[in-house]
């Protein structure tokens, strides 16, 4: 997991989640944070994930996925 506020959005905080199988996984991810919105690689808005009481995602084999925390 790889974590750093994103350049020119300091009031989030970037997360890249890494499953490094050939099985997917699930990730959870708790904090201070109240919304999720996964991104693409160049920041770009793609899809808001649910939070309640955290963050759930189930990643794919091998998927690299990048969440903006807010």
């Amino acid at each position: 997991m790889f974590v750093a506020p994103p350049s020119g959005k300091a009031s989030a905080t970037e997360v890249r989640l890494t499953a490094m199988s050939a099985t997917g996984t699930v990730v959870r991810v708790t904090g201070a944070f109240t919304e999720a919105t996964t991104v693409d690689l160049l920041g770009r808005p793609l899809a808001a994930e649910p939070v309640a009481d955290g963050l759930e995602l189930a990643l794919g084999p091998w998927e690299i996925r990048t969440v903006f925390l807010r």
